[in-house]
């Protein structure tokens, strides 16, 4: 199993993020992608289908990129951090049926908490 981490932003909030996938997930493969090219290359090599990605893009473009390879997600939980709370943004967040939706401007508690379960889950064997 691997956790990966897909943001954009490159401040406190992503050492935030990194540090909290760390703790909900000990033990766990975790990478940072930067660029949804780079996500995209890993996602076409073999993955664990135990796997979980973790979504944080800043901004609706940024979303609108994962959009455009979100059939390389569809065997992946995942987990998606929205750029905004506006209606179009929420849909195309729905699109890629996150087991969790959080948003940029909250904070990361809840994300932690259902991480945590996913990963037992996972390594359980069991569905999430």
């Amino acid at each position: 199993m691997d956790v990966l981490i897909y943001t954009t932003v490159s401040d406190d909030r992503r050492a935030e993020l990194e540090e909290l996938v760390r703790k909900a997930a000990p033990g766990v493969g975790i990478a940072t992608y930067g660029t949804v090219e780079a996500l995209s290359s890993r996602l076409q090599q073999p993955i664990s289908e135990r796997s979980i990605s973790v979504l944080y893009p800043s901004t609706r473009s940024d979303l609108l990129d994962i959009m455009a390879i979100r059939h390389l997600l569809r065997d992946l939980r995942i987990i998606l951090i929205a750029p905004d709370q506006d209606g179009e943004t929420i849909a195309m967040a729905h699109q890629l049926r996150p087991r969790y939706l959080g948003y940029v401007s909250g904070d990361f508690g809840g994300l932690h908490a259902v991480l945590g379960k996913m990963v037992a889950a996972r390594r359980a064997g069991t569905e999430d």
